[in-house]
């Protein structure tokens, strides 16, 4: 019997060539049994139940997830495809090592297949094999988390294997992912000033240096600071360059002598280029630095006693609702007291005249994160509750006698309407030494 191999150059490689011809020969010799075992009258297997006694898989893989680029600290899903081209059935494995920048979250697997994964949260290799993968695909789901700190483009490697396979350019696939980092911004707390202007500054940072300029958009908004008289209204494009991680928005801010609350504004981030916004706003506080009462308008402020020093005291406070709609009249931002039919009043009595702060703040669902209780999103989502409030108004009503005081709140801040959902009023007070009382606070709800 005389065996011609005759290798075709394109397509198979001296590897391949070789096995091939290892099959050929293992498929020869089963036919030389056969032969020999049918000339001594025994019974022989035929071909057609033969295995083959070294199959030839050509095994590949592909790995995608489908898009570009990934918020940095977010979620994302791989899909891996094993393909067995052929023509045998075979024992294959793929693996998978992540780097320290992406942890494991989930894997999903067909049957037939047997793997192990790092701990959620962890990094380390995820792997998978078969006895026996058939001609076909095999598709796996892998989700991985992204380092809410990555700097530049991450290229992860999923790998397979088998012990024979003719063509081993298909066994490694490779998806390189850019990173958009997350942008947040911090509160700023400054003193006013007597006149003039003093600038705020809040901080627009990303964890790491980006390869690319990262902008974004801010505007400032009203909260019981009120533009132009309290703040200058400021909006525009902060930009990041390359290599750094911070800028500076400065709004500026217009000193006076008034004796008032302290009062709050905002800084709102919107429209990044190059990242995703994980904190998009940030508070304002402009601090009083005044000890002296204005007067009221016609007439005389009385004089603090010398040397006072008796803080006053917010015997009571109460809302006759806690849950109500908003009426129609305007609730004035400074002015006496006066109670009424719709919305709620809210009662409090003080021990001494004083000029009553009630901080009206929205209360929302948030997340605990570095000591601070902040806005939800997909990165944060496994860090500790926490109710979140934030400033909307400061009301302001000055008393000339102690006792019991009655605020008509209509659910408007002049004639805005707060929109629905929960809030909560913090009442302080202030006399005209400048002692403060100890707040007390109320909550409620707006329910349209």
């Amino acid at each position: 019997m005389v065996l011609m191999l005759f290798s075709v150059a394109s397509g198979i490689s001296d590897e391949g060539v070789a096995i091939a011809r290892r099959r050929v020969s293992a498929r020869v010799a089963v036919a030389a049994v056969v032969c020999v075992a049918s000339l001594i009258g025994l019974a022989a297997p035929t071909m057609a139940h033969a295995a083959p006694l070294f199959p030839v898989a050509d095994m590949g893989i592909v790995k995608d997830d489908g898009k570009a680029r990934t918020p940095a600290g977010a979620p994302d899903s791989y899909t891996i495809t094993v393909i067995n081209i052929g023509p045998d059935t075979a024992p294959a494995s793929w693996s998978d090592i992540l780097p320290a920048s992406l942890t494991f979250l989930s894997l999903s697997q067909p049957a037939g297949w047997s793997c192990s994964t790092p701990a959620v949260g962890a990094s380390g290799s995820v792997s998978c094999s078969t006895a026996n993968a058939p001609v076909g695909v095999a598709g796996f789901t892998l989700t991985v988390q992204f380092g809410g700190s990555i700097a530049g483009p991450v290229l992860n490697l999923a790998t397979v294997t088998t012990d024979t396979d003719p063509n081993l350019g298909n066994n490694v696939a490779a998806d390189g992912t850019a990173f958009e980092p997350a942008l947040t911004i911090a509160d700023a707390t400054v003193t006013e000033g007597n006149s003039g202007t003093t600038d705020a500054s809040f901080v627009v940072s990303i964890p790491t240096p980006s390869s690319e300029t990262v902008s974004v958009g801010y505007a400032t908004s009203d909260r019981s600071a009120q533009a132009p008289g309290d703040y200058s209204a400021t909006s525009g494009t902060a930009t990041i360059p390359p290599g750094a991680t911070q800028t500076i928005v400065t709004v500026p801010l217009k000193g006076d002598t008034l004796l008032e609350a302290d009062e709050q504004f905002a800084v709102t981030l919107a429209s990044a280029s190059n990242a995703t916004i994980a904190d998009d706003t940030a508070t304002g506080t402009i601090v009083n630095d005044d000890t002296t009462t204005p007067p009221p308008p016609g007439g005389t402020p009385p004089a603090p006693p010398p040397g006072d020093r008796t803080a006053p005291v917010i015997v009571s406070a109460s809302l006759n609702r806690t849950r109500f709609a908003v009426g129609p009249a305007a609730t004035p931002v400074a002015a006496g007291s006066k109670a009424t039919k719709r919305g709620a009043t809210i009662r409090y009595s003080v021990s001494e005249p004083a000029t009553a702060m009630l901080r009206i703040k929205r209360l929302r669902p948030g997340r605990r994160n570095r000591g601070r209780c902040v806005r939800e999103t997909p990165r944060l989502r496994r860090k500790p509750r926490c109710t979140r409030a934030t400033a909307v108004s400061t009301l302001t009503r000055r008393h000339t006698r102690a006792g019991l005081q009655k605020v008509a709140f209509s659910g408007r801040i002049g004639r805005r309407a707060l929109a629905r959902g929960k809030y909560q009023v913090v009442i302080g007070a202030r006399d005209a030494a400048g002692n403060s009382a100890r707040p007390r606070t109320l909550k409620f709800q707006i329910v349209r």
